[in-house]
């Protein structure tokens, strides 16, 4: 199968969860090879691919506030101006930060 048969978001989740230490099933991997990133830095090394590469779909963003993945064809919000956050999922756009946010912005 290939990756345009198969859910973006898990896409990105399996290449992030992986970045954390996460192996795939039926995947053997050494365990001095297998990276253990933190979700910060797994975040990085998944936004920098992708741009590089579109099998790895942009609209597939990780929640600023609470960390969570999310694809934002189907849900959330993004502020792009000011100081960070500004991508929120469907559930941090009810938090203190997004009202502060949304009230930067106008």
């Amino acid at each position: 199968m290939n990756s345009k048969d198969k859910d973006p978001i898990d896409v990105v989740r399996k290449l992030f969860n992986f970045l954390q230490g996460e192996v795939p099933e039926g995947l053997e991997i050494p365990q001095d090879h297998i990276p253990h990133l933190s979700e910060e830095h797994a975040w990085t090394v998944v936004w920098y691919i992708q741009g590089l590469y579109r099998e790895i779909p942009d609209h597939i963003v990780r929640c600023d506030v609470c960390g969570r993945l999310f694809d934002t064809d189907d849900e959330g919000d993004c502020l792009d101006y000011g100081d960070m956050p500004y991508n929120f999922c469907v559930d941090c756009m009810k938090s203190c930060e997004y009202a502060e946010k949304k009230k930067d912005g106008q």
